[in-house]
């Protein structure tokens, strides 16, 4: 795989598993859990802003290595989801 296709999937597979984590808090709004993380939600946990998350997504910066891991961490993906030309979608890390 190219250095900047990985970056693209990489982008991809982050805005997927952001969609895909779910979640046990209630919005106010919704009788539903809420099943996403937000941009704002995931750079928090990276303590940088949620415009990085989008350039991260987007291939716009290229991601860090320490950064990808907290990632994977928090949205419950191993790390080889994010960089695997072949993935499977269930691939988690163990409880």
């Amino acid at each position: 795989m190219e250095i900047n296709n990985l970056y693209k999937t990489i982008g991809i597979r982050i805005k997927n598993a952001r969609f895909n984590k779910e979640r046990k808090q209630l919005n106010l709004n919704d009788k539903m859990p809420k099943r996403f993380v937000t941009q704002s939600e995931l750079a928090k946990q990276l303590n940088i802003s949620f415009q990085q998350i989008q350039k991260y997504e987007k291939a716009i910066n290229k991601i860090p290595l320490d950064k990808l891991i907290v990632i994977s961490k928090y949205l419950n993906k191993d790390l080889n989801y994010f960089i695997s030309e072949n993935v499977e979608e269930n691939n988690v890390y163990p409880n």
